[in-house]
């Protein structure tokens, strides 16, 4: 089933059932999540796929609520470049084969200056990542986009705050399994040639930052060595 994370929390989206429309529906066993456009930008992709993480989880199905401040219309395809404040994303809404009243009805709300909810998921076109919609919905209630803002940061903290996260936990295990009997623990190259490709020096780095501010790990001869607090 689709995982909505900070569900039974109260909010807007409660169910599976608001999406329909043009696009695809979610899959089952993924998740979705509300996120700003400055989160998904600043995801990590950590496979070849381009498959991006962020607070240490795979994301799947994406809700974001911004302002359109752009359209483009054609055959198959609308365009739409939504505003959440944090930046801009293009998203591309596929019209659906039965383009009935009410479809067409939906797209014509759906203009410049106006909040709308989105539903998709996160595509690399020449580069750039863009928003796949499944399901877009004119936002009507603005205490809506307050409450998305506010649902962005508790699932982060939620996280985030509630133990280390699955990326966090191997890397340090692998300063553990690397450094942990060594005097002056593991390097950042070592850990990241041990990882086989799943990080890059970057991810490894961020890690290493969080695990010291959480007092897991700490520097030993220079700021590139580093071993675990309970390490023997």
């Amino acid at each position: 089933m689709t995982t909505f994370y900070g569900a039974g929390n109260g909010g807007f989206d409660a169910s599976a059932s608001q999406f329909a429309g043009g696009g695809f529906m979610p899959s089952k066993n993924q998740t979705l999540r509300a996120f700003t456009i400055k989160q998904l930008y600043d995801a990590a992709s950590a496979t070849a796929d381009d498959q991006l993480s962020v607070d240490g989880r795979d994301v799947t199905n994406v809700t974001l609520v911004g302002k359109i401040t752009a359209v483009e219309e054609q055959n198959l395809v609308s365009i739409y470049t939504l505003d959440d404040g944090t930046g801009t994303m293009l998203t591309k809404y596929w019209i659906p084969e039965q383009d009935d009243a009410l479809e067409r009805q939906h797209r014509a709300e759906w203009r410049v200056g106006v909040y709308v909810r989105a539903h998709g998921h996160v595509n690399h076109f020449n580069r750039e990542k863009m928003l796949v919609a499944f399901n877009i919905r004119l936002i009507t209630d603005h205490n809506e986009v307050t409450y998305h803002g506010l649902q962005t940061i508790f699932q982060h903290l939620h996280l985030t705050l509630a133990g280390l996260t699955p990326v966090l936990n191997d890397v340090l295990g692998l300063f553990h399994a690397i450094g942990g009997q060594n005097e002056n623990g593991a390097s950042i190259s070592d850990v990241v040639a041990r990882s086989g490709g799943r990080y890059t020096v970057q991810q490894i780095q961020d890690a290493v930052e969080a695990l010291q501010n959480d007092g897991q790990l700490y520097s030993t001869k220079d700021d590139q060595h580093y071993k675990p607090c309970n390490a023997l």
